[in-house]
């Protein structure tokens, strides 16, 4: 499933403004309930945590704060070698067993 747009992302932020509610948690959790339509015509939910992010993310940097962000670490692989494996498990002072096993 692709990204949503910034428009999609502002469209639900904008939900939040005229959700029912008393506080912003209450609201953001009804609009979670909602189904959005994107620019494919798709259905589109999205969780509480996610309309949160974005709303915290529009607060501190604005619209800017919805443009989709590469992660840090792309391009990097993230695993780790054979080698470097049995180099860390020598410094650590790695037996096989537990300490507490065979007492």
């Amino acid at each position: 499933m692709s990204w949503p747009t910034p428009y999609l992302r502002m469209r639900v932020l904008g939900a939040v403004q005229h959700a029912p509610g008393k506080t912003i948690r209450d609201r953001i959790k009804n609009v979670a309930d909602l189904t959005f339509t994107d620019e494919d015509g798709k259905p589109r939910t999205f969780t509480w945590r996610t309309i949160s992010t974005w709303l915290y993310r529009y607060k501190i940097d604005g619209i800017t704060g919805m443009k989709n962000k590469t992660r840090s670490d792309s391009g990097k692989t993230r695993k780790i070698t054979p080698e470097e494996c049995s180099t860390r498990n020598g410094k650590i002072g790695h037996q096989g067993s537990y300490p507490s096993e065979g007492r």
